[in-house]
């Protein structure tokens, strides 16, 4: 992959990209090398939108294709990534405006586990990519319950994934961005079992969240049209 996604993706998601990628490529031997190949571009043109040349449009990359064979695929590789085929493909080849904000017409992530959303505006891309973390909450929930992690710790991280937003500022031209404090994150990291924490660990960076004690609040803000010019190998075309 040679191409521009937004910062905000770069800045938060890209430990997790390198991990989900990773942990993909050492799967071959329990499911077929087709599921993985199909699988792996799912994930990463799912969650690796990319910029047009004038910054003013966002495309998902089609994965018509992988998302046809991936039906023939065992369902766990997904789940073991927190992550479900069917939210992934139903961003393929759709574009979104990149200067527009509006509002997410939906009124909660999860109607089960999360509360309300406040009043919020949204950038346009971000809406399908908050109905996917809609889904990825009842995922990872199965996942936790499978390897019997502890209620009050699958709560910590339904909260985080619930708290997890995405809004734009009152002008409009800039992206907040709301979630866990560093300490919330190292807290949650350490309640996880062995098997589930290393992998963890590999995902989340908790220097990327701001500390309690931080004057400026739990927040992050990136310009709303801000991009990083990605190279990487995970998307072969």
């Amino acid at each position: 992959m040679n191409a521009s996604v937004p910062s905000y993706i770069v800045d938060t998601a890209a430990k997790q990209m390198n991990y989900i990628v990773d942990y993909m490529n050492t799967q071959t031997s329990k499911y077929t090398s087709a599921c993985v190949t199909a699988a792996r571009d799912i994930v990463c043109k799912g969650l690796l939108p990319q910029c047009s040349s004038d910054f003013r449009i966002l495309s998902f990359l089609s994965t018509s294709k992988s998302c046809q064979s991936i039906n023939s695929c065992p369902t766990g590789l997904f789940t073991a990534i927190g992550r479900t085929s069917a939210a992934l493909c139903s961003l393929s080849g759709k574009q979104y405006s990149l200067t527009t904000c509006v509002n997410p017409a939906i009124t909660n992530i999860n109607s089960v586990h999360c509360h309300a959303l406040p009043n919020i505006t949204v950038p346009s891309w971000i809406v399908p990519v908050l109905k996917a973390q809609g889904n990825a909450i009842n995922a990872q929930r199965l996942a936790y319950s499978l390897v019997g992690v502890e209620q009050s710790c699958t709560s910590q991280w339904t909260n985080f994934l619930c708290r997890s937003l995405v809004s734009c500022n009152h002008d409009q031209n800039r992206i907040i961005s709301f979630g866990w404090s560093k300490e919330e994150c190292t807290s949650s990291l350490k309640c996880l079992p062995a098997i589930l924490k290393t992998s963890t660990e590999d995902q989340f960076d908790c220097n990327i969240f701001p500390s309690k004690s931080d004057s400026a609040g739990l927040s992050s803000h990136f310009s709303l049209i801000a991009a990083t010019w990605l190279l990487a190998v995970w998307i072969s075309e």
